[in-house]
């Protein structure tokens, strides 16, 4: 069954404007209110909450005008995720050339998405064990709502930004399949587990590494039958 949500009207759009700004000790003028109200791609609930969440963070008074005439340029969803991204690549890759498109590439690479570890580990710089938190939090708490864990897992919250990170940083089969096969090695190297034996021979398929995958799935049928084995004598 799905729930289909109605296009905003004018007068709900700035209810929504004055009630998701309030929370964050934020308002907009009556005019500002307006003129996003008006923008008919504002109709669409996710718009207009990307476009508040960007206007609360880098929307100082002084260059709030200039933010709206930015962010209202984009006709629809993707193109104002496509400005949201390019923000990203602006803010947060001070310490972390790439960090952007590496984090979010290798989270759409991935079947289920990728734990924080497995991700700091595979953003790890040559001379350390995994990423710094430091480096990596301020992007996480950007993302905010648009990644969602699921059992540890993160992965996109919905199909706008997963699209929207595909055209922006994974758009080629080559790159692909280099984000994919990064991936597969990283899980080839750990213990054999649950986890791995969900992502691991899925990837070496997509990536086709016939070889590898036979020897994989060998491993994963050795797994299961001692972890069988296990439970029987733990009943």
């Amino acid at each position: 069954e799905s729930l289909r949500v109605e296009p905003l009207a004018p007068d709900e759009r700035r209810r929504m404007v004055e009630h998701y700004l309030a929370r964050f000790g934020k308002k907009l003028d009556a005019v500002r209110l307006d003129r996003l109200a008006a923008a008919p791609a504002a109709a669409n609930p996710l718009y207009m909450k990307t476009l508040l969440d960007e206007l609360r963070v880098t929307g100082t008074y002084d260059r709030l005008d200039e933010r709206l005439d930015e962010y209202l340029a984009a006709a629809d969803i993707p193109v104002l995720l496509s400005k949201v991204l390019t923000r990203y690549q602006r803010d947060y890759e001070r310490d972390r050339p790439g960090l952007v498109g590496e984090a979010l590439g290798l989270i759409w690479a991935a079947r289920r998405g990728l734990s924080e570890n497995e991700l700091l580990r595979l953003l790890r710089p040559s001379n350390l064990e995994q990423l710094p938190l430091a480096t990596w939090s301020p992007l996480r708490a950007a993302l905010e709502e648009g990644l969602v864990d699921r059992g540890g897992i993160l992965n996109f919250a919905h199909v706008f930004l997963r699209s929207a990170v595909e055209a922006a940083f994974v758009s080629d089969e080559d790159r692909r399949d280099a984000l994919r096969l990064q991936l597969a090695d990283e899980f080839e190297q750990q213990p054999i587990t649950a986890r791995s034996c969900d992502e691991l021979p899925w990837l070496l398929w997509q990536t086709r590494q016939n070889n590898r995958l036979r020897a994989c799935l060998l491993d994963v049928a050795r797994f299961l039958e001692i972890f069988k084995r296990d439970q029987e004598e733990l009943r």
